[in-house]
């Protein structure tokens, strides 16, 4: 319990901190209710502090003056004509086995797990290309409070209390490194309306999750916000989510569908923790993901809603699985 609320009152302290800077916020809620489910992939929290890196007064990014700096330097980053951003971020995901109501889940069966994450995301934005580089850092185990989170949460509602947390996947720091990088072809009919169709790639190396994954985006509606935007958090699988900031005085709306493939070498939630023993399952290392949903803005508010079907699961589970995307962005 300690470490959960040490855990939690991190979360909290981080969010509290940025709402003081003039900045972009991003708040996004996933959970697989919104999909009349509960299992396997069940919740995941993320906030998001994005800055405009072209706002900084004498910023030169790709010097050698700080490790941030440096880190401007990585490949298709700091191109010429491009908006440079950075992005903090704090994620909290859990899962759970499709049985809740045994003290000891079937061994065939995903294992409870919590992962909490830190993450920084550095991205560069042009007309047709954008590149994302993130770095995120954090646990897996019972110091991430996902046990007390998941059964208060359920008794607050009267949903049935996950009785197999004492068997979750034990402690373990975790590390990746993602890339992701997608090219835009994009034009406009009606005067308002357009459309834009990401071919994108991306590849995550570390003891979280180790994949390749390869996909297109499509998105389509009035006054669509500039710069591609990807609808989910993917499990750990996608980096961004809308990172860069967006105003306008009119009014946008844009559907987005999107198809796409990875292939995984290593996943937490269902491999274990890489240096430690503990429960694991078999699944499927390469996994289709389709997404579809929908973005509203005006001036300095944006929201959206998403489905993304198709989520790595056991192999003994016979239909897919899915969940959904709340997000709200706000501009300060």
């Amino acid at each position: 319990m300690k470490r959960a609320l040490v855990s939690l009152s991190f979360i909290v302290i981080v969010i509290v901190r940025n709402l003081s800077y003039a900045d972009s916020h991003t708040l996004i809620s996933e959970n697989d209710v919104y999909t009349g489910s509960d299992d396997s992939y069940t919740n995941g929290m993320i906030y998001t502090r994005t800055k405009d890196m072209s706002n900084e007064e004498g910023n030169s990014p790709c010097a050698k003056t700080t490790l941030l700096n440096r880190a401007w330097c990585l490949p298709g980053l700091n191109q010429s004509s491009v908006q440079n951003y950075v992005s903090y971020s704090v994620i909290h995901e859990i899962f759970t086995p499709e049985d809740l109501t045994t003290n000891d889940p079937s061994l065939a069966d995903q294992p409870y797990s919590s992962v909490l994450l830190g993450a920084v995301t550095l991205s560069s934005q042009g007309e047709k290309w954008s590149h994302y580089w993130s770095l995120r850092a954090g646990m897996v185990g019972p110091a991430t409070g996902g046990k007390v989170i998941q059964q208060e949460f359920h008794r607050l509602t009267g949903a049935t209390i996950p009785r197999g947390w004492d068997t979750q996947l034990p402690n373990e720091v975790l590390v990746n490194l993602g890339y992701m990088g997608g090219r835009s072809f994009a034009g406009d009919f009606r005067n308002r309306w357009q459309w834009r169709v990401t071919p994108a790639y991306n590849v995550e190396v570390g003891n979280y999750v180790t994949a390749v994954g390869y996909g297109v985006l499509g998105e389509v509606g009035m006054n669509l916000a500039d710069g591609p935007v990807i609808g989910t958090l993917g499990q750990g699988l996608g980096a961004t989510s809308g990172l860069h900031s967006w105003t306008g005085s009119q009014w946008s709306l844009g559907f987005y569908f999107g198809l796409a493939n990875y292939h995984i070498a290593h996943y937490v939630p269902l491999d274990g923790p890489l240096f430690s023993n503990s429960r694991s399952v078999g699944y499927e290392n390469s996994v289709l993901f389709t997404s579809a949903g929908l973005r509203l803005r005006r001036g300095n508010l944006s929201f959206g809603y998403g489905i993304t079907r198709g989520a790595p699961g056991a192999r003994f589970l016979d239909d897919d699985l899915d969940y959904g995307t709340l997000t709200v962005s706000w501009n300060l």
